[in-house]
């Protein structure tokens, strides 16, 4: 809508032989589109790219890549470009059919937990006796898992995360979705599914962290508490 309502500010030059000058060479950023002819709905989608270069005063320079002719537009109507690609992504990093989550391991530290689903039921692969409504809400809340927000791709350095779930998807893939606790906030990265750190929610943070074996002391504010691993069938 922002780009379709983009208006020129004044023409700068008939030919775009002096791309240098105006930025345009190496544009700053550019926009590619897909555009469908409203006339006729079977005419393949024609690209069309959208370069913005140097800003010089009120205005700053542009080009369609696909004509010759260099633009300008005022600054104050690009500001929507400063937003990075992942603020433009939707809030639901995956959908599961938590049916198909037959088992869950959850590790925190050098602590490990094994739950398995058998027919609705859910057992300890080690024998502890298990919260059966908190593991179907972990896994509930997996198989829809939203965030609060996205973070880019280069948001955490390296190092180990303080909590790991990991399950086989509907696809049979190995998902492992890795949380760190960062001043008050939790972060999160879903291997094999984005690319981008994100945070969750608080609530979601501490459903996803709670202790899932019958006296196990894990939780989300206990670095030495206990790690539980769920499935769900």
């Amino acid at each position: 809508m922002r780009l379709s309502a983009l208006e020129v500010f004044h023409f700068v030059s008939d030919t775009s032989m002096d791309l240098e000058r105006y930025g345009l060479q190496t544009p700053q950023t550019k926009i590619e589109l897909f555009l469908h002819s409203v006339h006729d709905s079977s005419t393949a989608p024609q690209l069309v790219t959208l370069a913005f270069g140097n800003t010089d005063l009120q205005e700053t320079f542009a080009r369609l890549e696909q004509e010759p002719f260099v633009v300008s537009v005022l600054p104050q109507h690009l500001d929507f470009l400063a937003l990075k690609p992942w603020d433009w992504k939707g809030l639901v990093v995956m959908r599961e059919d938590p049916k198909k989550v037959a088992h869950l391991e959850i590790k925190q530290g050098n602590q490990l937990f094994s739950l398995q689903c058998n027919q609705g039921v859910w057992a300890s692969v080690t024998g502890e006796k298990v919260d059966e409504v908190g593991a179907d809400a972990v896994v509930g809340l997996l198989s829809q898992l939203q965030v609060k927000q996205w973070l880019g791709s280069d948001y955490l350095g390296g190092g180990d995360s303080d909590y790991e779930l990991s399950w086989a998807g509907s696809d049979g893939k190995a998902r492992k979705l890795k949380l760190w606790k960062r001043e008050g906030r939790t972060i999160g990265f879903l291997e094999g599914v984005s690319n981008d750190f994100f945070e969750l929610e608080t609530g979601d943070a501490t459903l996803l962290m709670q202790p899932l074996i019958i006296n196990a002391s894990s939780n989300i504010s206990n670095e030495n508490s206990n790690v539980v691993e769920t499935g769900h069938p």
